[in-house]
């Protein structure tokens, strides 16, 4: 199972895209690509927030669903000695 939903990913893309307008900085003093400006400062502050909401979201539903994984899993041990019981009563696992 992934550890994050496809959306997420096309999310990113999303973000990395809109955040380009940002690379004008330099060459803009005043306007939307201005260092205070919408395209430039507001519309990736705001997405900025929005990913990292969604990024904690998803990490923390991760991680609760490994948890819960790893706490119904069979330990290790007992899972290792299953094929060498076997194979000492001659039966197949």
């Amino acid at each position: 199972m992934p550890i994050f939903p496809r959306w997420f990913g096309w999310f990113n893309i999303w973000i990395v895209i809109i955040y380009l307008p940002g690379s004008f900085i330099a060459l803009f003093k005043r306007g939307p690509f201005a260092w205070n400006g919408l395209l430039a400062w507001w519309i990736p502050l705001t997405l900025f927030v929005i990913w990292m909401v969604a990024t904690t979201y998803l990490l923390l539903k991760a991680i609760e669903r490994q948890e819960r994984e790893a706490s119904s899993a069979t330990p290790l041990p007992e899972r290792m000695a299953e094929p060498i019981a076997a194979e000492w009563s001659g039966s197949s696992v």
